[in-house]
């Protein structure tokens, strides 16, 4: 199955999507249809700001509530 998100779409602070936006990689993955997770292992390699690591947690727990609330 394949669906198609915005940004707007997602209950998350305008802060964060502006990072997210502007951000070239998002260590998002899916674990399963219904569950995204920060991967964190993106971390050990690139160094992001506070400001962006609370944005990609924030951007998983909308996208995860989203996925539950749709499916």
């Amino acid at each position: 199955m394949e669906i198609e998100l915005k940004l707007d779409d997602l209950e998350m602070s305008e802060e964060s999507k502006k990072i997210i936006e502007n951000s070239k990689f998002v260590p998002i993955m899916m674990v399963t249809p219904k569950s995204a997770i920060v991967d964190e292992g993106n971390f050990l390699f690139r160094k992001y700001s506070d400001d962006e690591k609370k944005a990609f947690y924030e951007c998983a727990i909308a996208l995860n509530n989203h996925l539950n609330k749709s499916i």
